[in-house]
């Protein structure tokens, strides 16, 4: 057994970190993840490079390779590899078969990507709602139901937050400009290693438990948000 070890907010999609002038290394959250997925509950480590499910996108190709493929954020699977894991994107999963994989896996990453499907928290889909893939939808909730039940850890960023929020009753802003009241710009411009606004890590949250009760600067690139 396996002990849990989630990092869910929405302010970080990518967990690109500022202090000053300086950018600090934008993998924390995998290098705790695969650290977690090292130890056993009595804290021996094991000697097998933990085997870590990244939630998929889907594109299509343009002909001749008219053909959708899944892939993943290159920042994500090279974060990865370099903390000692191997990475596993799977194409989109019914339940029986995300359980199956993960019970083979350690733990899983859940990535960005396209808007949730609003139905999901009981809402009609607004304009302002972006493009919705349906099948990632229920292959990611499949993912996140099979790895939560055997008590794998799980990284959530960006999507991957607001899915988790979906899966335990949460609901959405599907546009932040639209529904919430902000000066902030959240969907910001090129170029995106620079500071966007500034977010505060409480003390009583896993996050402030790793960075300490402060404020720090963050990009940011989303237009919905967990209410």
């Amino acid at each position: 057994m396996y002990t849990t070890f989630k990092i869910s907010h929405n302010e970080i999609p990518s967990f690109r970190l500022y202090y000053g002038q300086k950018q600090a290394d934008n993998t924390f959250g995998v290098e705790k993840l695969l650290r977690w997925c090292k130890i056993k509950e009595k804290g021996e480590f094991t000697m097998k490079t933990p085997l870590i499910v990244l939630t998929p996108q889907n594109m299509p190709m343009e002909a001749p390779f008219d053909k959708p493929y899944n892939y993943s954020n290159g920042y994500n699977t090279s974060a990865i590899v370099k903390w000692g894991g191997m990475p596993v994107i799977p194409t989109y999963l019914d339940e029986e078969q995300a359980m199956a994989l993960m019970e083979k896996a350690d733990g899983l990453m859940m990535t960005g990507g396209a808007d949730i499907d609003p139905a999901l928290y009981g809402q009609e889909k607004m304009e302002q709602c972006g493009t919705i893939e349906y099948d990632r939808d229920k292959s990611d909730i499949a993912l996140l139901k099979a790895a939560l039940a055997l008590k794998k850890p799980v990284l959530c960023i960006c999507r991957g937050c607001q899915i988790a929020n979906v899966y335990f009753g949460g609901t959405m802003y599907q546009d932040i400009p639209t529904q919430f009241d902000t000066s902030i710009v959240h969907r910001m411009e090129k170029p995106f290693d620079r500071i966007a606004h500034r977010v505060t890590a409480k003390n009583d949250t896993l996050l402030g438990e790793i960075l300490g009760d402060k404020t720090f600067g963050v990009n940011t690139l989303h237009h919905q948000a967990a209410k």
